[in-house]
């Protein structure tokens, strides 16, 4: 329902027009009406216009004069001229306004009706426009973290970049942050967390560091792994000491603010989408390297030209990090030990500090996958020492970490089959106990499905799989058992009966009781299933 104001300061047209619009469009508009542009404007102070239909010849403001004004207060109203002159300069300064229509009043109610409709049309298209546009920004909003974190892992995980990966790597930064400059180089920093820190804390400190770089950087950041999140930042000159500058700005906001500090990592050089893998290689070196009490670190390749660089591409890169997660999110051991598997034999050969690089980088996700997919309540954490998934040193050597990592991951693997198990009985007992509570109304699959949230075939699949039979089976066999014990009184009527077990009419009562019993109501009534 629209709102629609007539102006026209002849009091009989007014009120016989707005009757006429009242009549002729109730369920399309309500109407509002003025005699004069000032009270016309007085009532678009205290209420949404979206159609203005009014008087150009009036005392005082006319009609053009009054759209003017209304322009400012409300731009997205749907104008419409009437006047009962026709000389032709009023139509040529009508078509220099934004008013939809030019009206003679001699023409009838049924010229005024056909621009009304036709003013109808252009709002619904106009809202139904406005709606898109919040849908897609609602939309932009809930992907945009996923959006960041895919993009930038993408960027610090993955070397080879031809022209089409390219392309649509720099189309999903520009819906990111439009201002960042994909062909320009930038500079690339870390910010490493204990694995064990709550993520919507991490978060909180990414938001606190961005917030003190943004007013001097172009800036994208997110975290990629559960204890690793990225900085990508740009201005003019891209110079690390003038970044380690306002990252040490933020670490005492984030320490005033109670969040901590974690070890921020500065790769001491701008690179491009091309080195963008070499530097991170460069940060996880870095962080095995340095004490985590010195504050912001600028890390380059010189500092670390004593280590074998002999891996041919980036360690989290080579590492199928996204099958990885897929499967521990999918709960398939079979995929992510044969992924393990790959992973040991890989690496067996490889430098002691790469060997780390790999552990770390597998018990992150693994420690992500503990964190997101498995409930406070199963308290996973405290079934192993926390301190081997989290310092490689502590093991005595790659296949010893590699295993521990194996048996934490079955152990994870077994809690997923277990709270599957018992998600899906508290799905049941849900669905039952809704049953139980409402058997004289509507328990179609439709229903219950909206109840918990899932699809009616699903819902089914798994009733039937938690309890061997189907929901239609419970409810026919708690519709009669309610029967029956309803039949008990002599005195209710089996109307009244039907209506109460959700059969609705006594003759389909009779008929559902005889199918599923072998006996009618009445029958049942006088003792037959004694």
């Amino acid at each position: 329902m629209y709102n629609l104001l007539v102006v026209d300061d002849e009091p009989f047209i007014l009120e016989s027009l707005g009757r006429m619009l009242e009549k002729e469009c109730q369920e399309k508009f309500f109407v509002y009406k003025a005699s004069s542009a000032s009270l016309a404007l007085e009532i678009f102070e205290n209420h949404r216009i979206d159609m203005l239909i009014t008087d150009i010849c009036m005392p005082g403001t006319d009609g053009f004069e009054l759209l003017n004004i209304i322009e400012t207060i409300w731009p997205d109203c749907v104008a419409v001229f009437l006047t009962g002159q026709s000389e032709f300069e009023y139509a040529q300064k009508a078509v220099h306004t934004k008013a939809m229509e030019f009206v003679l009043k001699m023409d009838g109610d049924e010229a005024i009706l056909e621009a009304v409709n036709k003013g109808y049309g252009k709002l619904e298209q106009l809202y139904e426009e406005k709606r898109r546009l919040v849908e897609r920004q609602d939309r932009r909003k809930e992907v945009l973290p996923l959006l960041k974190r895919d993009c930038i892992r993408e960027l610090i995980f993955n070397e080879k970049w031809d022209g089409k990966r390219r392309q649509y790597f720099i189309e999903r930064m520009s819906m990111i942050n439009d201002r960042f400059a994909c062909e320009r180089k930038f500079l690339l920093t870390a910010v490493f967390f204990e694995s064990h820190d709550d993520l919507l804390a991490e978060n909180d400190i990414l938001k606190t560091i961005e917030s003190v770089l943004t007013p001097a950087f172009q800036t994208v950041s997110s975290l990629v792994t559960v204890n690793t999140g990225i900085f990508l930042t740009q201005d003019e000159e891209n110079k690390a000491a003038k970044l380690k500058g306002f990252l040490e700005i933020a670490k005492k906001v984030c320490e005033k603010a109670g969040q901590g500090t974690p070890l921020v990592c500065v790769y001491d050089g701008s690179v491009d989408l091309d080195g963008a893998a070499d530097a991170f290689s460069v940060l996880q070196y870095c962080r095995f390297e340095i004490d985590d009490t010195e504050g912001i670190q600028l890390c380059g390749e010189e500092k670390f030209s004593h280590y074998t660089w002999n891996e041919s591409s980036a360690i989290v890169g080579v590492i199928d990090t996204e099958r990885l997660e897929e499967s521990l999110s999918n709960a398939d051991p079979e995929v992510f030990f044969a992924l393990l598997n790959e992973i040991k034999n890989k690496y067996r050969q490889s430098v002691r500090f790469t060997k780390a690089s790999v552990f770390l980088v597998c018990t992150s996700i693994l420690l992500q996958a503990l964190l997101n997919n498995l409930p406070k309540e199963s308290d996973v954490c405290g079934q192993f020492d926390i301190r081997k998934l989290t310092n490689y040193d502590l093991h005595k050597g790659f296949y010893d970490a590699m295993n521990f990592l194996e048996t934490v991951a079955d152990l994870y693997f077994r809690l997923r089959q277990n709270v599957k198990t018992d998600v899906k009985s508290q799905i049941v007992h849900q669905v039952n106990t809704f049953i139980l509570e409402h058997i004289s109304e509507d328990l179609s699959m439709v229903r219950l499905g909206e109840l918990v949230g899932l699809h009616p075939v699903y819902l089914s699949r798994i009733y039937k799989e938690i309890t061997g039979t189907q929901p239609a089976k419970y409810i026919m066999m708690q519709r009669v058992n309610e029967a029956k014990r309803l039949l008990t009184d002599s005195r209710m009527p089996i109307q009244t009966i039907a209506e109460r077990t959700g059969l609705n009419t006594a003759s389909y009562f009779s008929h559902y009781i005889k199918k599923h019993t072998g006996f009618t109501p009445q029958e049942i009534r006088n003792g037959a299933l004694n």
